[in-house]
């Protein structure tokens, strides 16, 4: 479950439902609404046509027909007036009802545009501020995966320190990430010292501000000739055993990791593909790795667990605790200022 935010064009979008808004005799408006109409073609007009009516602030679904997305999720957001006249409550409710459709048809990804800006008129800041609000929060008692997708430069900018917290793209097929928000594998994040001015939730800091890393012992694995083997160094390999040692799904990981279906099954695929490390991370919070297990997935990847790195810091001392509240760890990462996982 995650919520990530890409600058594309949603009516190319290949997911399970994109939202378009529409008003309340379902009419599609405004340019998103006139490709939709467009690529899905007049039939999606007709399925409109026999649901005939929606209340501000509610949605309906229909098929994607000639679309990518196998659905669309048209949902009545309100006017914008002056924010005085409940708008904000109008617009949290239309994200809601597209959210809540999306779990009724068992839908896995759904991607909203800006909600009642542009034709509505809606202000984008104070839009974008109102759909990720609602978003994370519906995001916490629900399993899916959420884009919300920017089309224009202008706005993409104008929300851009809202956007920081979360894994942001650039490109139809998540091709090119925006280079200032992704964790790099050479990034230098701030020293994690214990008489530091900054003040954060994790213990076990020691004296020097340095973890040390354990070495590992020698896994020795026992059983038939049908039971598992030990891994080789190759990270596919190591991450294959440990996917069958974690006694969970691979949806199950993906979606707890908060990887896109598309990448995960590129990581298991290429045998010799290695993600980034944050992506590293968030299998082995996917998978609910132990300390050393996690730190062996690490090593095959090329990467550890810096002790003089704030983030690295705050990642195993949460693996160490074996807790893997995704909502946890990335409470303490952003108060720490630090990039969010998952």
């Amino acid at each position: 479950m995650s919520l990530y935010i890409v600058k594309a064009d949603i009516t190319n979008r290949d997911v399970d439902a994109i939202v378009c808004t529409a008003n309340t005799n379902l009419h599609l408006g405004g340019l998103i609404g006139k490709k939709i109409i467009a690529k899905a073609g007049k039939i999606i007009l007709t399925e409109l046509n026999q649901i005939g009516h929606c209340d501000v602030g509610n949605s309906v679904i229909t098929r994607g027909y000639g679309l990518k997305a196998r659905n669309v999720i048209h949902t009545v957001g309100p006017i914008y007036q002056d924010g005085q006249h409940g708008e904000p409550d109008l617009l949290e409710k239309a994200y809601l009802s597209a959210l809540k459709l999306a779990v009724k048809y068992n839908l896995e990804t759904i991607e909203f545009p800006l909600i009642s800006s542009g034709t509505y008129k809606y202000p984008n800041k104070e839009a974008a501020e109102i759909a990720i609000k609602t978003i994370t929060k519906f995001l916490k008692n629900n399993e899916l995966t959420v884009g919300l997708v920017i089309y224009s430069d202008k706005t993409f900018d104008e929300c851009i320190d809202l956007f920081k917290p979360f894994k942001c793209y650039i490109g139809e097929g998540f091709v090119h990430q925006v280079e200032q928000y992704e964790y790099e594998r050479e990034r230098r994040l701030e020293m994690c010292h214990p008489r530091g001015p900054r003040d954060y939730e994790c213990n076990g800091v020691p004296e020097d501000g340095i973890v040390k890393i354990k070495k590992r012992p020698t896994r020795i694995i026992t059983g038939s000739a049908d039971s598992l083997v030990a891994p080789a160094d190759n990270f596919n390999s190591k991450l294959f055993y440990y996917l069958n040692q974690c006694g969970k799904s691979n949806p199950q990981v993906y979606k707890k990791a908060g990887i896109d279906r598309k990448l995960f099954s590129k990581i298991i695929s290429h045998k010799d593909y290695v993600p980034k490390k944050i992506t590293v991370i968030c299998l082995i919070i996917g998978m609910e790795l132990d300390i050393d297990d996690a730190e062996d997935l690490m090593a095959a990847a090329g990467y550890l667990f810096s002790g003089s790195i704030l983030f690295d810091f705050i990642i195993k001392n949460f693996i160490e605790d074996e807790n893997y509240n995704v909502f946890e760890i990335n409470d303490v990462l952003y108060k720490n200022n630090q990039p969010l996982i998952c």
